[in-house]
């Protein structure tokens, strides 16, 4: 492989005398792909199957340049000329090989939120989820618990990019995005299964039942603390009606497409659904239209009117 050769030959040559920080930069640069490479650049990509349908893995040189600027992200996260070394020495052949190696070392408590972010972004085909805010308050809505705690809040938005790393972006627009296209052709693949990162494969329909679990478990436990009723909400003059949707996006910055619930539920439910999935939407919905819970109907809103009519008007089309 001559990209490793070119390394390992280079990385060679560097001995005793340099510091951590110039053997690192050194090493990374020596990632770069060569004249012999570059040339794969304007190669035609071929589909990800063989004459016979079969998925095969992603070679290294089909995207070249995707592979080496995962080493080099893996490598800027080292923090020795030792670990670096053995990276260096173990270098991984594919596409398929560096992402497996990429998720395994997401940490075990962040991979449930990791598979979540991965499985928002790589379905999102209008930019719905580009807004980073609106993904780090999606991702830690837990649907296996049903809950949703704001004190598991991300500190910041750089908590998306340490979790999931070269795996996502973040474009010149502020927003964030799958980082290459192979990245979502790996984890829907059935190659993913046979490996050890199997547990992060996706589907549409598992999207869709997360998006579904995701807007109603909201809807059910957050405070709706500091928001109007629709009345009050339909009496603001434009001015303070700009001020209560800063103050929703600030506090709640899920809401707007929570209340969006009814499609995704429609869309899970018109997919490939599990039946324990089904049974817990079916049981979030009927707890959001208990009446009980009345204070979701009361406050929310949707182009000045009440939330609580789309609700009902849904809950009935569906008898």
């Amino acid at each position: 492989m001559a990209i490793k050769a070119v390394h390992r030959q280079q990385i060679d040559s560097k001995r005793v005398g340099s510091s951590a920080a110039e053997v690192k930069g050194k090493e990374l640069r020596a990632l770069a792909p060569t004249p012999s490479t570059k040339g794969l650049k304007n190669q035609e990509v071929h589909h990800y199957t063989n004459e016979n349908g079969e998925d095969r893995p992603t070679s290294l040189f089909i995207c070249p340049f995707r592979w080496a600027a995962c080493q080099i992200d893996i490598l800027g996260r080292l923090h020795t000329v030792s670990e670096i070394h053995e990276a260096l020495n173990e270098l991984p052949e594919t596409l398929d090989e560096t992402y497996e190696r990429i998720l395994m070392k997401i940490p075990v408590k962040k991979r449930m939120v990791a598979h979540k972010i991965l499985q928002l972004l790589a379905f999102d085909d209008i930019g719905i989820y580009g807004d980073p805010d609106l993904v780090a308050e999606a991702v830690i809505v837990d649907v296996e618990q049903l809950t949703f705690k704001p004190e598991y809040r991300f500190l910041d938005q750089d908590a998306l990019f340490e979790i999931c790393t070269c795996l996502i972006t973040l474009d010149g627009y502020h927003k964030v995005n799958i980082a290459h296209y192979s990245v979502k052709e790996y984890l829907v693949s059935n190659r993913i299964q046979h490996s050890t990162a199997a547990a992060f494969q996706i589907s549409p329909a598992a999207y869709h039942v997360l998006l579904a679990k995701t807007a109603l478990v909201y809807l059910l436990d957050i405070t709706y603390d500091g928001l109007c009723s629709a009345k009050d909400y339909d009496e603001q003059d434009d001015a303070d009606e700009r001020d209560y949707k800063i103050h929703e996006k600030d506090n709640f910055p899920y809401l707007a497409e929570a209340h969006s619930w009814v499609d995704k539920v429609n869309a899970a439910k018109s997919g490939l659904i599990e039946v324990h999935d089904e049974a817990i939407i079916n049981g979030l919905v009927a707890g959001l239209l208990n009446s009980n819970r009345a204070i979701y109907a009361q406050s929310s809103h949707t182009g000045k009117e009440s939330r609580g009519k789309v609700i009902y008007w849904w809950a009935q089309s569906t008898d």
